[in-house]
């Protein structure tokens, strides 16, 4: 059930290899408490058409984490600082040469709606 969705505009230097992150992501948010790692799914969107407003960086790098909601606060702040470093460590030329951000967004799923 959690989900770990990797959007990145295809201008960034670490597109053409961004498939290859996916495994690294999905090893990060397994060792997370309460997290089962085989529940845990990833997947990549490469952009070919975006928009910036002005003065913003060319492209991006964003990661967005799903969980099911529940989880303490202290425990999201966790796996969004971690995610952020990862994905600061894996954009760091883009983000070097001011060519695109890389953020992080950590989301709860409602139980209610989530349906599996």
């Amino acid at each position: 059930m959690p989900h770990v969705r990797l959007e990145v505009t295809e201008n960034m230097p670490e597109a053409g290899r961004a498939h290859e992150f996916l495994p690294g992501l999905v090893e990060l948010l397994s060792g997370f408490e309460t997290v089962t790692p085989s529940a845990v799914k990833s997947n990549l969107t490469i952009h070919r058409h975006w928009a910036m407003g002005e003065g913003a960086m060319r492209g991006y790098a964003h990661v967005e984490v799903l969980l099911l909601e529940g989880r303490s606060d202290e425990l999201l702040k966790r796996v969004a600082d971690t995610f952020h470093l990862r994905m600061l460590e894996l954009f760091a030329e883009s983000v070097r040469t001011g060519q695109g951000n890389a953020t992080v967004e950590v989301r709860d799923m409602r139980s209610i709606t989530y349906r599996k």
